[in-house]
């Protein structure tokens, strides 16, 4: 038995030596950092696009079971504020409303004056 590697184990180390430092140069480069963040920024856009597409048909399966969405469910609390609101400044707007007539009904000091010289 010989305490040599077999061929293939040597075959492979001379192929490994002719590759290997080429591609730790290349790693080390400041190009290979540009195509990985350039891979990143795509792989992040392209999964964007698809989680869009994804959530686009899961809204529609809701839809379809009768099930709110979180985006129906965010309309729909506008929708609520927005009304509230509005209710808010036509309950204002009835208070003034109410203190104004109270006001035009109550006589005036002079007014009451009056009435009271006529009663006697």
């Amino acid at each position: 038995m010989t305490a040599s590697k077999p061929v293939w184990w040597r075959t492979f180390d001379r192929v490994e030596r002719m590759v290997g430092k080429p591609l730790e140069d290349a790693v080390a480069s400041r190009r290979y950092v540009d195509v990985v963040t350039l891979g990143m920024k795509v792989h992040r856009a392209v999964g964007g696009k698809v989680g869009q597409v994804a959530a686009g048909a899961l809204e529609r399966a809701w839809h379809v079971a009768r099930v709110p969405t979180r985006d129906d469910v965010r309309r729909l609390s506008r929708e609520i504020a927005v009304l509230t609101s509005e209710v808010r400044a036509l309950k204002t707007a009835q208070q003034a409303e109410e203190a104004a007539q109270s006001a035009r009904k109550r006589p005036t000091a002079a007014h009451k004056q009056e009435t009271d010289d006529d009663a006697t």
